[in-house]
């Protein structure tokens, strides 16, 4: 007797770049999408569920996802996001969403040339 196909083939063009564990199941991640894997009650992988869950939200790597409690945090290039059950994800860092998605000054250095301490005419530190 032989086993039918035991592996997963994940429909994406991207590296896998991280994975985690949630209530039994697997999130699987790229840079740019994620996957959410049921597993079979079968030994066999290949009759598990696979379904794509966002094809813009990923993850960076595996150093960015981390579980907490019954959660599941990762950070993608747009932010930070969160999942109890793996298929409806928040995002957590909308406070600071500039940080992802726009530029932050330093406060000190427009501090300095603001209030003239500074002499404009030297070359100015980045301050993005």
């Amino acid at each position: 007797q032989f086993m039918a196909v035991n592996f997963l083939t994940l429909p994406s063009e991207n590296d896998i770049t991280a994975m985690a564990e949630i209530n039994g199941n697997l999130l699987i991640f790229t840079r740019t999408e994620t996957f959410f894997y049921q597993p079979s009650p079968s030994p066999i992988v290949s009759q598990g569920h696979l379904q794509m869950v966002s094809n813009n939200v990923g993850c960076i790597s595996d150093a960015t996802v981390t579980t907490r409690g019954n959660s599941v945090l990762w950070v993608d290039r747009n932010g930070v996001y969160a999942t109890t059950n793996g298929l409806n994800f928040k995002l957590l860092s909308e406070p600071i969403d500039d940080f992802f998605n726009g530029s932050i000054t330093s406060p000190l250095n427009a501090y300095f040339t603001d209030t003239g301490t500074t002499d404009l005419s030297l070359t100015q530190p980045r301050t993005l």
